[in-house]
C-alpha cells in the first residue's frame, strides 16, 4: 500500500518501502522491517486492528489491558531527529542511517558555503575590476580628448598649409611674371646695342675706330654721331682666355638693325668659312679668329641663348637666331620656327 503525506515514526526511508503499518492512535507510519514483536514478527496478515506504535504504548497506563502485540525498535535502526545537527556540532554517539535526503542536505549546505565564499571573492574581484575599468575609462577619455585636440590642431594646420600653398603658388606666379618683366625691361634698355665678340684685345686700342673699321668691312657707312658709347664688358669667368666682348650703343634701333644686316650679308656672300668676318679683316696679325656680331642680350636671354645653341647641337636643329631680343630655332629650311620663351620650351623640344 502506498500513501502520500505520511508522518513516519521509524526512519526516513519514507514511501520508498510500501510495507508499513499505521498507529491507530497517532496515525504515524512504521515499516515492518523497523519493528519487532518479540515472539512474533509483524506482517500485513497478523497486524492487530488497533495496533499502537511504541510511543503510544509507553504513554498508555501500565494497569490497562491491551491485546496489542508489544513491539520494540531494532537495535541497528534509529529514528533520525527532525533537525540534523550542524556541521560544526560533535558527532552523535547514536548510529544514524544515511539517506538520500540527508546527503542532499549536506551537499546543499556545502554548496551554499562555497557559494558564499565564491560570492565574497567574486564581489571583491568585481570591485577591483570595476576600479580598473573606471581608471581605464578615465585614461581613454583623456586620450580621446587629446586626440580631439590633435585632430583640431591638425585640421587648423592643414587649412593653414593649404592657404600657404595657394599663396606660394600665387607668389611663384607673381615672381615669374615680375622676372619676365624685369628681363624684358633689361632687354629694352639694350634695344640699340650690339655685341661684338672675339675681337683681340690690345692695351692701347681705339674701340670707336675698331667699330668704324668693322662697319667699313661689312659695307656700312657708320657716322660718328651714330655711335653713342663703346666699351668692353667684364669677364664672367676671369680664368677664360677669350677676349672680352665689345658693347656698342648706337643712336637708334634702325642703325643697329642695319649693322646686323650688313654683317649677315657679308658672311652669307663668303662661301669659305675662313673668308667670313675674322680678325684679319680688322688688321690683326697672328692667329685668325672669327668675329661675331649680335644683339646685346640681357643676362637671362644670354643664358637662354647658350642653352638653345646646346640643344640645337644635341637634337640636330639647323638654325638658332636672335631677333629683337627674342630667341628662335628652326630644325630645317622647311620647318616652322620655334620661339624660345623660357627653359620649359627647350625641355619639350623633340
Amino acid at each position: 500500500m502506498t500513501s502520500l503525506n505520511l508522518e513516519w515514526g521509524c526512519c526516513t526511508a519514507g514511501n520508498e518501502d510500501d510495507n508499513y503499518v499505521k498507529c491507530s492512535k497517532c496515525k504515524a507510519a512504521y515499516h515492518y522491517l523497523c519493528l519487532s514483536a518479540g515472539q512474533k514478527k509483524l506482517t500485513p496478515t497478523n497486524v492487530p486492528k488497533d495496533w499502537l506504535c511504541p510511543k503510544c504504548r509507553e504513554s498508555t497506563p501500565k494497569g490497562s489491558k491491551n491485546d496489542n502485540t508489544p513491539i520494540r525498535q531494532l537495535q541497528n535502526v534509529t529514528v533520525r531527529p527532525s533537525k540534523r545537527p550542524a556541521m560544526s556540532s560533535p558527532p552523535c554517539k547514536q548510529d544514524s542511517l544515511v539517506t538520500r535526503e540527508g546527503i542532499r542536505e549536506i551537499m546543499e549546505e556545502v554548496l551554499l558555503k562555497h557559494m558564499e565564499d565564491f560570492k565574497m571573492h567574486f564581489c571583491s574581484e568585481l570591485s577591483r575590476v570595476k576600479e580598473e575599468v573606471s581608471s581605464i575609462n578615465k585614461a581613454m577619455n583623456y586620450m580621446s580628448d587629446q586626440v580631439e585636440d590633435i585632430l583640431l590642431k591638425y585640421n587648423e594646420s592643414h587649412g593653414l598649409i593649404k592657404t600657404l600653398q595657394k599663396r606660394e603658388g600665387e607668389m611663384q606666379s607673381s615672381i615669374k611674371n615680375l622676372t619676365a618683366r624685369i628681363n624684358q625691361l633689361e632687354q629694352n634698355t639694350r634695344s640699340k646695342n650690339i655685341e661684338i665678340q672675339c675681337v683681340p684685345e690690345k692695351k692701347s686700342e681705339n674701340l670707336i675706330g675698331i667699330v668704324k673699321q668693322l662697319s667699313n668691312v661689312v659695307g656700312l657707312d657708320l657716322q660718328d654721331e651714330n655711335i653713342i658709347h663703346v666699351t668692353r664688358t667684364a669677364k664672367v669667368n676671369p680664368e677664360s682666355k677669350r677676349p672680352r666682348s665689345i658693347i656698342v650703343e648706337l643712336s637708334n634701333t634702325r642703325v643697329r638693325d642695319s649693322f646686323l644686316s650688313a654683317v649677315i650679308k657679308f658672311n652669307r656672300l663668303k662661301s669659305n668659312k675662313s673668308d667670313k668676318l675674322n680678325s684679319t679683316h680688322l688688321g690683326y696679325s697672328g692667329p685668325t679668329s672669327a668675329i661675331f656680331v649680335m644683339e646685346h642680350l640681357s643676362p637671362v636671354n644670354k643664358s637662354l641663348h647658350a642653352a638653345a645653341r646646346q640643344i640645337a647641337k644635341e637634337k640636330d636643329y639647323k638654325y638658332v637666331w636672335v631677333r629683337g631680343g627674342r630667341i628662335f630655332m628652326r630644325k630645317s629650311d622647311v620647318s616652322r620656327y620655334i620661339y624660345i620663351k623660357d627653359d620649359s620650351v627647350l625641355s619639350n623640344l623633340k
